[in-house]
């Protein structure tokens, strides 16, 4: 379990006037102290760091890989299917004989 708040050590900052004003606002908006909005946005930096996308974002990415991935499987599998109806023309409907590779005769 971690140290209680006032275990924990104290570190002094210096902040230009218009950038703590910003987190006071913030501060507020969230309502959170000062202190807490400092660790939030601190974390949340990290956190971008480690994770560069959130869960939305994951999601989407996710999805369009897959469906990249669904797209150029359909691709194969009609060129797949061409493919299939070319031999089946070119041996009379039976299977290639074994050994046979395109650019051999055809027997």
């Amino acid at each position: 379990m971690g140290r209680k708040p006032s275990e924990l050590p104290r570190v002094t900052f210096r902040f230009p006037d218009e950038l703590r004003d910003l987190i006071e606002r913030a501060a507020e908006a969230n309502n959170r102290s000062v202190n807490a909005e400092v660790i939030a946005r601190l974390e949340a930096s990290f956190g971008q760091l480690e994770k560069p996308f959130n869960e939305a974002q994951e999601a989407v990415v996710v999805q369009m890989v897959k469906d990249y991935g669904d797209r150029k499987w359909g691709d194969i599998q009609a060129k797949m299917k061409a493919l299939e109806a070319k031999y089946e023309e070119l041996f009379d409907g039976k299977p290639p004989p074994p050994g046979w590779v395109p650019g051999d005769p055809v027997p």
